[in-house]
């Protein structure tokens, strides 16, 4: 796709091209460390740390047994369907789409020595 700027000129909306040269946002370290770490693969951090790949972590051992009713398999596609989303945007809303609001059940009434005002209303 080219544009025709004033001077009747092609230009390309790909690269921007300046006096130093063509800017290349993807060679740029930051950008770099941010795809490997949105896409779950190993890379090495600002502070030169090695981050290795992400994986799936083990059992949570909590009382709903998540582990147990949902099989191996079926948990390392959900986790390759998650990384492969595209950008943290996605990721966002795809976490987003699976939670629910509830209301509070129980608001607690702070200690009457507290110098903090009391929430519940």
């Amino acid at each position: 796709m080219e544009e025709v700027n004033i001077n009747n000129q092609p230009e390309t909306s790909q690269q921007k091209k300046r006096k130093k040269g063509v800017i290349n946002k993807d060679d740029y370290k930051s950008e770099v460390i941010k795809k490997a770490r949105i896409s779950g693969s190993a890379y090495t951090s600002y502070s030169g740390k090695s981050v290795p790949e992400r994986a799936p972590g083990n059992s949570c051992k909590c009382k709903h047994k998540c582990f147990q009713n949902i099989d191996e398999d079926e948990r390392l596609n959900t986790f390759k369907k998650f990384v492969d989303l595209g950008t943290k945007n996605e990721q966002d809303c795809y976490l987003q789409s699976l939670m629910a609001l509830s209301e509070i059940k129980r608001r607690r009434r702070r200690k009457e020595n507290s110098s903090k005002p009391d929430r519940a209303a």
